[in-house]
């Protein structure tokens, strides 16, 4: 249950019962999630929108893929390409990347022409250093990357290394300390 409503399928199709288990929108959709900020995604006609609470469609079913709003902008794919809503339906930042990842703390990854950077809300990007993997999720105001030499090491909303990659391992930040592994040891 989210908001006091659950999605539930019944015959293969989905709909949503309150805590009483009574139906308050029928089953009706292919797929659905539960409801987020008075939004719930679903899936008709291998399209996702966003319905609210009285079953009514607030974001029409028009995107190949849909997530949750995260930050106020939820990930949407159109057109085989990735970008992001507002909870009233229009672009924040209009579908223009081959791979994209949901906003955490005012910041997103996403992948164009082979190359990964960060987007604001601003559709501001900054591409990132050459490196062999870099964390969607931030944490602290910082992210974990590996890089090309294979050390850990942390970026920050620049896309500059505010920690350089030194580390065996590393796990993010949280009230401002991250577990890092350094000759063996963590």
């Amino acid at each position: 249950f989210a908001e006091n409503i659950a999605a539930v399928q019944i015959n293969g199709l989905w709909g949503f019962i309150d805590a009483n288990g009574k139906y308050i929108i029928k089953p009706q959709f292919d797929d659905a999630y539960n409801f987020s900020k008075g939004l719930a995604r679903v899936k008709q006609n291998n399209h996702w929108g966003f319905i609210d609470t009285d079953g009514k469609f607030a974001i029409r079913p028009l995107f190949e893929q849909a997530n949750n709003f995260i930050d106020g902008l939820a990930l949407v794919m159109k057109g085989g390409k990735y970008g992001y809503i507002n909870t009233a339906g229009a672009y924040a930042i209009t579908p223009s990347y081959e791979d994209a990842f949901d906003f955490s703390e005012g910041m997103a990854l996403v992948y164009n022409d082979g190359r990964w950077g960060y987007v604001n809300k601003n559709h501001r990007l900054t591409t990132l250093p050459a490196c062999e993997e870099v964390s969607p999720f931030f944490s602290d105001g910082l992210s974990v990357v590996e890089s090309m030499n294979g050390r850990f090491g942390f970026l920050n909303d620049k896309g500059q290394y505010a920690i350089e990659p030194q580390f065996q391992k590393a796990q993010h930040f949280s009230e401002g300390l991250a577990a890092v592994a350094k000759n063996g040891l963590f």
